[in-house]
């Protein structure tokens, strides 16, 4: 708990918390802790114990790795908490990171029906590169009676070829789409179902192999 409000306070450019230290842990189901204010609250900070899900590197099962976060004042905001956890990866060795570096998460909705939303952003793209622009004889003077030369024009960038989205497999890409199901049903029971966006739009797929035109529901296999 102490670890989780910490990397809050760094994510949220406040002041390093000081003197943090548990007041109290329930031993329920959710595992609530209360922390002390550590100087950047006027009261305790409250946590939650949570397990986030990822596949394992050994025999490709889910495993469950519990961590602790800090309290979320609603369902909405403790969602939008479990959808970056998972796209943050693992934090033991044996476990698999399910995103490749870049992927974040954009946005959390709840509906109705037991269905979640999940939109997902990738990677920026790379910046276009600017097209060089023509160099000028050092020293050369225009001859007498010659036409002032136009000076040239701004070069207008030049646009890459833009990067797929993903490029992996079948088993990794059902793998990371889990990752988040399994995590926010796990977490949230009144969740059954998620759909995943990408930028805010719906998507076929991520990286041509999970049909993402329907909600997912969560599977251990």
């Amino acid at each position: 708990a102490v670890e989780a409000v910490e990397a809050a306070a760094e994510a949220l450019d406040l002041v390093e918390p000081r003197n943090l230290r548990v007041m109290r842990t329930t031993t329920s189901t959710e595992g609530e802790t209360l922390l002390s204010g550590g100087g950047i609250s006027d009261s305790p900070i409250p946590a939650r114990l949570v397990t986030i899900w990822f596949e394992s590197a050994e025999d490709g099962m889910f495993r469950g790795e519990a961590r602790e976060v800090p309290a979320a004042i609603d369902d909405v905001a403790f969602l939008r908490r479990l959808g970056a956890e998972v796209m943050a990866g693992p934090r033991h060795p044996s476990l698999l990171r399910p995103f490749p570096e870049g992927w974040t998460l954009r946005a959390a909705y709840r509906l109705a029906d037991g269905l979640a939303v999940l939109d997902l952003a990738p990677p920026a793209p790379p910046a276009p590169t600017p097209t060089p622009e023509p160099s000028e004889t050092p020293g050369a003077q225009p001859k007498p009676g010659a036409p002032t030369p136009t000076p040239p024009a701004t070069p207008v960038p030049v646009a890459t070829e833009p990067p797929k989205r993903w490029e992996t497999g079948a088993s990794e890409e059902l793998g990371a789409a889990q990752s988040l199901v399994l995590t926010v049903t796990k977490n949230l029971p009144a969740v059954t179902r998620v759909i995943l966006l990408v930028g805010g739009e719906p998507v076929e797929t991520l990286a041509g192999h999970v049909d993402l035109t329907h909600p997912i529901l969560p599977d251990l296999a």
